[in-house]
């Protein structure tokens, strides 16, 4: 399963952590911090926000768009919500699949008020750009999950399909 988390910031590594227990996972991390991408591509951390936590050599990092997106059967949307409309130029633009699509980004559109899925979707479900739309919620911390302390999300989609699929990652 080859996996993009878009954000290398604190929940992205989380769950890019968790994710990266699962056999046959590819998972790549991009981000626009040059320093953050060398760190988990070189040092196997990302020391900004974990410096104590040792990444999985199956989590890489990249800057380059088309590496991120090219080929990808899962993007993980782990942005600020402000980043929104960016990371929606960047799909449509580099993604070259119909890859599925798991939003972790907390919070609203701070123009319109718009819940977050609903922009995505709106942006993105409409021409066919991803397969489906999961958003994972619940009372969690990027810590605790990384930490593997106890903690809990709920996979949330108008697909049954997808949000099961997603609970089995």
């Amino acid at each position: 399963m080859k996996i993009t988390f878009l954000g290398s910031g604190a929940w992205g590594t989380a769950l890019a952590y968790a994710l990266s227990k699962k056999d046959d996972t590819d998972i790549l991390m991009y981000g626009r911090s040059k320093s953050e991408i060398d760190d988990i591509n070189n040092n196997h951390r990302n020391s900004r926000y974990f410096d104590d936590v040792i990444l999985p050599n199956v989590i890489k990092g990249t800057t380059d768009p088309d590496i991120a997106l090219k080929g990808r059967d899962v993007l993980v949307l782990s942005v600020p919500s402000k980043a929104i409309p960016d990371i929606v130029t960047l799909i449509s633009k580099h993604c070259d699949s119909s890859p599925l699509l798991i939003n972790v980004i907390k919070g609203f559109d701070p123009l319109t008020g718009e819940g977050v899925t609903s922009l995505i979707k709106g942006s993105l479900g409409k021409d066919g750009l991803v397969s489906g739309i999961v958003s994972l919620v619940g009372p969690s911390f990027a810590y605790d999950v990384i930490h593997d302390d106890l903690t809990a999300v709920c996979a949330v989609s108008e697909s049954k399909e997808n949000a099961v699929f997603f609970r089995l990652l």
